[in-house]
Order: C-alpha cells, then structure tokens, then sequence
C-alpha cells in the first residue's frame, strides 16, 4: 500500500497492530505505531493504553521511549489531563521522565492556557536537575506572550540564557511579535538589533513580524528577504493589507501579480486584504473582480 502511494485506513493499522500484539511482536507493534504517527494518520488513544497493558501481562519492561510515544497523542487531541495521567503511570510504574517527557507535558498545558500548572511542572523539573531544552523555554515563552506577560516570558529568556542554552530565532521571533503587538516598537527594534549582534539569520517569520509592524518599510523589507534567498510565505504576501490600508493599492496590485507569476496560490486571507482594499479606495470594479478571480 505504501509503495503504491496509498494511504492506510486507522482500522486497517489497528487491525495490524492487534495482530501484532497477539503474536507478542510488540517492537514490531510499535514501529508501527511511529510510522502511523509520522504519516498523520489517526490512531486511537485506547490502543495505545492497550499496548501498555499488553506489555505489561507479557513481563515486557516499558521504558521512557514507549510513554514518550504515547504522551504527544494526547496532547495533539488536547486531551492534556490523559496526558498526565500517563506522566503519572509511568512515574508508578518505575520509569523516570526524561526531560523531552517534561517538555511534552507542559507544552500541552501551555497550549491549554494552563500556565500556572505548566510552570509549577517546569519547576520541578528543573528541581530533579533535568535540564531543559530550549523548546521547552520556547513554550513557555509563547504561553506567557500569548497571555500578554512579557515581563514573564522575558525572565524565561534571561533564564535560559544563565543556564547557557542559546535563544534560537523562534525565542526572538516571539518576544518580537509581543513588543509589536503591545506598541513598543522601539524595544522591538532593539531585539532585531541584538539577533544581528549575534549573528543570527532571521528567518521568513521574523520578516512577516517585521512587515505587520512596521508598515513603512513593508516593501525594504520584502526586498529584504528576497535579497538573502528567503522565500516569502503567504503571511508574507498578506501584508498586502499593510499596503492597501495606506493607499497603495497599485503596488499591492503588483505583489498579487508577481505572486500569481511564482505559482503561490492565494487564500481566503489574502484575497480578503485586498478586497478591502479596493472597498476601502473606492474602487468597487477592482473588489469584484478579484471576487470573480477568487471563485474561479
């Protein structure tokens, strides 16, 4: 089925997964359940639990690997509470987290709004001498950032630092993307600076947080990117809204064009920024024909 670009059903791994289980082929069982996971295809939180029970009858040790496997299910369905009774289990059962265990959890809890909890686990682990990755900083980092906390989110920063792991561009891009949306572009500034210092390349997030900050230099900054072989995303090219909300619907008429030329298929978003654009100027002709192209 794979050779043949065909995607198995969740049943038909299921029934994969059973079969192997019975003929105590748990390895198998579990490479099977990775694959499942990295192809996106959905897989059942209940036979995941059932593996761990199977293990368990046939005297098979579980080790961190087996819970680390599991955990991220819950976490993808939301299901953070599953998550941590699994944390618990393994914890029961004689096996210590390790510190991408950890991470799991609390970016579930973080990604929940739960970021007292999320916290008080980063705490403990950091009490146990787990050290953490700078992912898991990055987690909270945006867990606090989303929640408006930017004095909390800059202190994880300062930490990691202290504990030498390197801010990576997505720990700048966040704290970035705050000071913009608070109104403090002159700290904002000073962030870009200091990734320059450092020698660190901006990537095509940076720049969209930099075009939807900083209308004035949208277009420098496009060129920007495209200078140093960064490709432009969608969220790039709808900074169109930027341009058309400054009454340069002629430049942003221009960027759609050469956008269409590359072969980048518009979105709802974008082909909405520049609607309102043409509605914003006057130009009704404009708005509905983009209307016709967008239904085409």
């Amino acid at each position: 089925m794979m050779s043949g670009n065909v995607l198995p059903r969740t049943k038909t791994c299921n029934e994969l997964l059973s079969l192997f289980l019975k003929l105590n082929r748990t390895e198998r069982a579990w490479v099977l359940y990775a694959e499942m996971f990295r192809l996106k295809i959905k897989s059942s939180l209940n036979k995941a639990k059932e593996f761990l029970g199977f293990m368990e009858i046939l005297g098979i040790k579980t080790t961190v690997v087996t819970y680390n496997t599991i955990i991220p299910g819950f976490c993808l369905r939301g299901r953070v509470g599953g998550a941590q009774m699994i944390f618990s289990a393994m914890k029961g059962r004689g096996v210590q987290p390790d510190s991408y265990t950890y991470g799991l959890v609390i970016n579930g809890m973080c990604k929940e709004r739960r970021l007292d909890e999320a916290s008080g686990l980063f705490d403990k682990m950091l009490e146990i001498w787990l050290l953490p990755s700078a992912v898991t900083y990055n987690t909270l980092i945006d867990g606090y950032c989303n929640n408006g906390d930017l004095n909390r989110a800059f202190g994880y920063r300062d930490e990691m630092v202290k504990k030498g792991i390197m801010p990576t561009v997505s720990t700048y891009n966040l704290l970035i993307h705050e000071l913009f949306m608070e109104g403090r572009v002159g700290e904002a500034d000073c962030m870009v600076q200091e990734m320059e210092e450092k020698e660190m390349v901006p990537d095509a997030i940076t720049y969209n947080i930099l075009i939807n900050g900083n209308a004035k230099k949208a277009s420098i900054l496009r060129n920007e990117m495209l200078s140093k072989g960064i490709e432009p995303t969608k969220e790039t090219y709808t900074s169109l809204y930027v341009l058309s909300k400054r009454k340069r619907m002629n430049k942003a008429d221009d960027l759609f064009e050469k956008i269409l030329c590359k072969g980048v298929l518009p979105d709802l978003v974008m082909f909405n920024a520049l609607i309102d654009g043409h509605c914003a100027n006057g130009n009704m002709e404009g708005a509905f024909s983009l209307l016709r192209e967008m239904e085409k």
